[in-house]
């Protein structure tokens, strides 16, 4: 056999290494005999390039040969005391986990845990941004110049997590338990910075300094991570025959490093003046924050056919770090941060306290009818200080907290009906309470009926219908102009934005069923649909003549999904599994914003314009659909336990853009709001085989073919105004071979 491919040759060299391995090793491992496990892997590993699509979970970042360790070690003595150790992907730095527990069974407990976690970003990046992973970024000197790209080449998160617990049993009745975590996160995520700082340049690029010119840009602006979040949780069980009970505190404390962001110009393209400071733009990053909260919570067994449940908790909030770090001598904040006159709080002091009071009854109310009730009640007071934090054309801008009250009612009903059928239906009830917002009271009532048949002992059918219709109060909106001369959209009073706010009516319905025709072979079918449609938007004539209001914002939402799971049972030692699935949603839109200053606004074609401005309605049916398609078979060809399994995954986008053009006045550029579809395809093969090589020692084979491609018009190759280059290749290509060798003892 020829060995001269790299990728098969490496692979050749490490089941050699370990073939040698385990006649040197295994043969002196006595034969496991007690229930008892002991085992040690080696896992040697060749990838043949890194592709950014494949390496995002994957921890490995170069290409090449890599190891890895595991180990599984359970031991339980002749006292009935549990000592276990796990881990996995040892010495793999940014994917490894270790966990360990000593267990006393029917006294106590303890354990630790670590984890780590690494997410590459699926994009190759060229930059001379300096700083990138801090709160200090230097931009490109000579940012309208793409030589000498170099720097990072792609973006990553390290969380790396400790976990610590610990139970004991105090009595009969009672059990104390604790446990800490922590989490730390590390690295930079895609993010941008957008100004108009570059007075003094040149439309054309040349270098030449002209004064008075100002140029829109948006600057590659990577947000640092680097927090630390801790939690905390202990609590007192208590339990008997018909009693369980928890009290409890749980704390959570969020610490970042990073209070924001300082983006720090460079010099002209002259490289002979530096940007002032006035104008170095500040980002503030996620405030260090910490909650609180008391609970307890319970279950009553009433009878053998009933019983209930209940969970009160209060909660508090707070956040009172400081903003943006004073830098300014005898001022609030360094300069290109500008609040409102006269503002003098150095953080949010922000406050919410939730209380939260539930509870739940399941009862057979007599033979063959069943009852479910539940009732949850929340009220939130957010606390935090109303102030002005930014003033724009003399208008200020104030923080708006959100305090709100809510309630979730549900109750369903099952009975078993003759010739196996068994009905079911419900009503969940929600509601929320939200003083001084755009809408205050909004309200779901939602209906359910299920349908289950057993035709046979072969073949079941569930189908269920549900019906929601989501309504509310009066708007909290600013009085239309009643002159004859406004044109006003719905969407200038918030009618139609946000979603959440407006009435929706949601029809939706799912068939579920399974059927056995023979012993080996077994389906699974299911298929759902359903429709939303919102009707918040006003629509019919406007206040000025021959002016027609159409339905504006997201007026319509559609979602099919249907998909086949099938097994087969070809014999004793080959077992066939496929599935597919389709899903699609359809969402319909029009303007959400548009322009409405004054005036009349021609939207027919004619190009008039009215106050300089010009009506642009448009459209959009934006498509997105997936299929998937998995196909796994799996046997035995002598000693070797064998797999193959294949998997399909496509996504493909399509916006269906559309406006009304205005004539040859229209300030919408030729060919504008076209936008391309978008898809993204994953097709990958995965063989393996294991095959013992002594009594106590086995070895696998894992071969990885994956090709992932993509065509997303965005990520084709964008370029910052500083320089910075992401691009996105729209094939990639990966191979693995992974040859592990696990020993028992």
């Amino acid at each position: 056999m020829r060995t001269d491919h790299p990728l098969l040759s490496r692979a050749a060299l490490a089941v050699g290494t370990l073939m040698m391995s385990v006649v040197a090793f295994a043969d002196d491992v006595p034969e496991l005999e007690s229930p008892n496990q002991r085992e040690v892997s080696m896992t040697i590993g060749d990838l043949n390039q890194v592709n950014p699509l494949f390496r995002v979970y994957s921890g490995i970042d170069h290409s090449g040969i890599f190891g890895a360790l595991g180990l599984l070690y359970v031991n339980r003595d002749s006292q009935g005391d549990w000592f276990k150790l796990l881990g996995e992907n040892l010495g793999q730095n940014g994917i490894q986990e270790f966990g360990a527990s000593y267990e006393r069974q029917g006294d106590w407990r303890v354990g630790l845990n670590y984890v780590e976690i690494t997410k590459y970003a699926p994009y190759t990046i060229q930059t001379k941004v300096e700083g990138v992973g801090t709160s200090n970024l230097e931009l490109n000197p000579d940012f309208r110049s793409h030589d000498g790209l170099g720097g990072v080449s792609s973006l990553d998160l390290q969380r790396k997590a400790t976990d610590l617990s610990a139970d004991k049993f105090l009595g009969e009745s009672f059990k104390a338990n604790f446990s800490i975590s922590t989490e730390e996160k590390t690295g930079a995520i895609m993010s941008s910075s957008e100004g108009n700082n570059l007075s003094g340049l040149t439309p054309a690029n040349s270098g030449v300094p002209v004064a008075g010119k100002t140029y829109a840009t948006q600057f590659f602006a990577p947000q640092p991570e680097d927090y630390k979040h801790t939690q905390v949780a202990a609590s007192i069980d208590y339990f008997n025959r018909s009693w369980q009970v928890t009290g409890g505190y749980y704390g959570s404390f969020f610490t970042d490093d990073y209070t924001a962001l300082n983006i720090v110009p460079g010099n002209d393209p002259s490289k002979t003046t530096r940007y002032p400071s006035s104008e170095v733009p500040w980002i503030s990053l996620p405030p260090s924050n910490r909650s609180q909260q008391l609970y307890a919570q319970g279950a009553y067994s009433i009878n053998d056919s009933s019983r209930l449940t209940f969970k009160a908790t209060t909660e508090q909030s707070v956040q009172d770090m400081g903003f943006i770090p004073q830098v300014a001598v005898g001022g609030l904040n360094p300069k290109g941060v500008v609040y409102a006159p006269g503002m003098t709080s150095t953080n949010l002091d922000g406050r919410v306290n939730t209380t939260t009071y539930a509870a739940a009854y399941n009862a057979s109310l007599i033979k063959g009818l069943d009852l479910i009730a539940s009732w949850r009640y929340e009220d939130r007071d957010d606390e935090t200080p109303i102030r002005p934090y930014f003033v724009s054309g003399g208008v200020a801008t104030f923080n708006s907290p959100d305090s709100h009250t809510g309630n979730d009612g549900k109750i369903e009903l099952s009975y078993r009906l003759p010739d196996n059928y068994r009905i079911s239906g419900g009503f969940n009830y929600l509601q929320k309470n939200t003083p001084g917002q755009l809408r205050e009271t909004i309200e779901d009532d939602i209906f359910h009926i299920d349908l289950k048949k057993s035709m046979s002992e072969t073949f079941n059918g569930t189908v269920t219908l549900l019906q929601d219709t989501r309504t509310g109060g009066s708007w909290n909106l600013a009085p239309v102009d009643p002159s004859p001369t406004c044109a006003c959209a719905p969407t200038l009073t918030n009618v139609t934005a946000p979603i959440e706010f407006g009435n929706r009516k949601r029809d939706a319905a799912r068939i579920m069923a399974d059927w056995s025709p023979l012993a080996p072979l077994s389906f699974q079918a299911y298929y759902e649909v359903g429709f939303d449609k919102y009707t918040s938007s006003p629509f019919g004539q406007s206040q000025v003549p021959g002016y027609t209001l159409s339905p504006t914002g997201l007026l319509s939402d559609r979602t099919n999904t249907v998909g086949l799971d099938a097994a087969y049972a070809i014999n004793a030692k080959w077992k066939l599994t496929a599935y597919v699935s389709y899903n699609e949603q359809n969402t319909n839109q029009n303007e959400v914003e548009a322009s409405r200053v004054g005036g009349i606004q021609t939207c027919a074609g004619g190009g008039t314009i009215s106050d300089d401005t010009t009506c642009v309605p448009w459209s959009a049916d934006l498509d997105m659909k997936g299929e998937t398609l998995g196909l796994e078979l799996k046997g035995k060809i002598g000693v070797w336990d064998v797999g193959a399994r294949y998997s399909y995954e496509k996504d493909l986008t399509n916006y269906n853009i559309a406006y009304v053009d205005p004539g040859p006045l229209s300030p919408v550029p030729a060919g504008a709001g076209r936008l391309p579809n978008t898809f993204y395809t994953v097709n990958s093969l995965r063989l393996t085989g294991s095959t013992p090589v002594s009594k106590n020692a086995r070895i696998r084979l894992d071969y990885i073919y994956d090709v992932r491609r993509m065509d997303d018009y965005t990520w084709a190759n964008w370029t910052f105004s500083d320089g910075t280059s992401v691009f996105q290749a729209p094939n990639q290509i990966t191979q693995l071979i992974k040859v592990t060798l696990t020993v028992a003892f």
